[in-house]
């Protein structure tokens, strides 16, 4: 029931799910988006907040 743009952010190791499962469950929405930074961090945005914030004011800035 998404229905805007969704903005997914992973790492290529993330212990919560690979990059193909994020993937196959962020495509069901109709505007998604996957940023896969490097890594292995369980929480990206406290670990890697600069390229977080980087990919989100983009993300912002095209669908905002």
């Amino acid at each position: 029931k998404i229905n805007c743009p969704m903005l997914v952010l992973t790492t290529e190791q993330s212990g919560l799910a690979s990059v193909a499962e994020t993937r196959a469950w962020q495509e069901k929405v109709p505007q998604p988006e996957l940023v896969v930074l490097p890594g292995d961090s369980f929480h990206v945005a406290a670990s890697d907040a600069d390229r977080c914030s980087e990919a989100l004011l983009d993300f912002l800035a095209r669908h905002g």
